[in-house]
Formats: structure tokens, C-alpha cells, sequence
């Protein structure tokens, strides 16, 4: 009897250490629709395959170029701050934009991530942009100031963190993070936008 309950035991601790919960499973995934009015891909700002001289292509509406027409500093884009999970989904697919909701309150696209409070968006943090004001990731710091102007708190470099300049845009948080220690000759590589509390 001793031996039979040893080997339930042991059958259930391999099970139960067997079975994986995903906790990034996806809830929901968006559509890719092709691009109206044309039947051409569109090239992507990715580097070329390795190996090769040919650019990566995407037939979807680069996210690059679409960030300046869907949210802007002062509130007044298409995604804005406090807007609903299922309004920022109706946006990401009246866009052609592929995304994946990964809990209740996080959505991710290729190059955007956006999260929310009691389905209010709260956060916003993008790699590939170019802001209302114009900055693009890979702008020198240089031209982050002459957009942005000289009122900002920099943030030295500190492992993990990049440096970083965070500005206050009609009341909430905007931050760049910069590649190097913050020189002027220095690039733009993400931008945060944040809801202050």
C-alpha cells in the first residue's frame, strides 16, 4: 500500500511539474488587411535579410508612418489617453495594424505597446515613430530639443536603463530614450507616453 501511494505521489509531482501555464497566451488577434488602393507591398524600414541585398517587404501600413497620424502630444489624435480597450482596437484595424492582446490590459503591435487601467489607456511605448512634432527614431538629440525645447528632466544611463529626457506635455509624460549618454551627436531610439497620475 506504502509503495502504491509512493508511486501516486511521485506520477502526480511529474504531472503537475509537467504541465506548463502560458501566461502570455493571446487573447485576441487583430486582421491584416491589405493596404486600399494599391496592390503593391510597401517596404518595410527593417534591414535587409541577411545575406542578401533585398529589403524586407510588408504588405501592411508601416507603423512608422501611421504613429504621427494616430496619437499626438497634446490629446488630440486618433488614440488618446483614457480611451477604451475596444476603441484603441477599432482604431488598430480601421488602420490595417496587427496586434495581439496578450492580458485585459495590455495590446501589443509590431512596433507599439499600449496599456491600460480599468480600461482606460494609460501608457503608450513605441520603438518605430515619428511624432506629431516630427522627431523619428534615429533623430539626434539635437533635433529632440529643437522640436521639444529646453524643459526636460535627463536621466544619466543607469544598467538596464538608457539615458533618457522626460518631458511635460500638457500635463502628462513623455520620455525619450537615447542611445549613448545623452550628447547632443546621440539618436532617439523609444518614446514613452504616460498618463500622470
Amino acid at each position: 500500500m506504502k509503495k502504491m501511494l509512493i508511486i501516486m505521489l511521485i506520477l502526480i509531482l511529474i504531472f503537475t511539474g509537467c504541465v506548463r501555464k502560458d501566461t502570455d497566451e493571446i487573447i485576441n488577434t487583430g486582421t491584416l488587411k491589405p493596404i486600399e488602393g494599391t496592390s503593391q507591398p510597401v517596404t518595410s524600414t527593417e534591414k535587409p535579410i541577411e545575406g542578401t541585398s533585398q529589403p524586407v517587404t510588408s504588405t501592411e501600413k508601416p507603423m512608422e508612418k501611421t504613429s504621427s497620424e494616430l496619437i499626438s502630444e497634446d490629446g488630440t489624435g486618433t488614440i488618446i489617453f483614457k480611451m477604451g480597450i475596444n476603441n484603441l482596437i477599432s482604431v488598430l484595424n480601421e488602420y490595417n495594424i496587427e496586434y495581439e492582446q496578450v492580458d485585459v490590459d495590455e495590446i501589443r503591435t509590431d512596433g507599439m505597446y499600449f496599456y491600460f487601467e480599468e480600461d482606460k489607456l494609460v501608457y503608450m511605448e513605441s520603438g518605430v515613430f515619428i511624432t506629431s512634432r516630427g522627431l523619428k527614431n534615429g533623430d539626434t538629440v539635437e533635433t529632440m530639443k529643437k522640436l521639444y525645447g529646453d524643459e526636460y528632466e535627463f536621466y544619466e544611463p543607469e544598467e538596464p536603463f538608457p539615458a533618457s529626457y522626460e518631458y511635460n506635455i500638457g500635463g502628462n509624460i513623455l520620455c525619450f530614450s537615447v542611445r549613448g549618454n545623452g550628447e547632443n551627436t546621440d539618436t532617439v531610439f523609444r518614446y514613452e507616453f504616460e498618463v500622470n497620475r
